[in-house]
């Protein structure tokens, strides 16, 4: 499913207005990247959710990725990696050497969008970690 968000005016796009669903095949990869609170079938769709929570939600799998140099869930497809998150499990964030950095991915991947933290948030320990980091 692909997801078209329109004003509804035909003039520019807009989080506001309607959502229509087209179908599209799209690869089940993102699956992979999804949130927990993403419906399976409609892991590119927004209606329904909180976007910046879901963002978080990613941010921290991409964050796991970039200090482990591993693919989340590698062992096993996009669909069954999408439904391991869903029940709960995580990567193993003891491969992430830095434990600041891991505290705050460990924030990104709760299962509860409410308790993770905003962009704000997070852009601020990136910046705290980087500052900790030797040169």
């Amino acid at each position: 499913m692909f997801l078209q968000i329109s004003s509804g005016s035909g003039k520019g796009v807009g989080v506001s207005g309607g959502c229509e669903m087209k179908d599209v095949k799209p690869s089940n990869e993102g699956l992979r990247w999804g949130a927990p609170e993403q419906k399976e079938e409609s892991t590119l769709s927004v209606c329904g959710v909180d976007v910046e929570k879901v963002s978080v939600f990613r941010l921290g799998l991409l964050l796991w990725e970039m200090e482990t140099g591993e693919i989340p869930f590698k062992e096993v497809d996009a669909v069954n990696a999408h439904r391991q998150v869903v029940s709960g499990i995580r990567p193993d964030l003891t491969k992430v050497a830095n434990s600041s950095m891991r505290a705050l991915i460990q924030n990104c991947l709760h299962q509860t969008p409410e308790h993770r933290p905003t962009l704000s948030t997070i852009t601020r320990h990136l910046c705290d970690i980087t500052k900790d980091q030797p040169q």
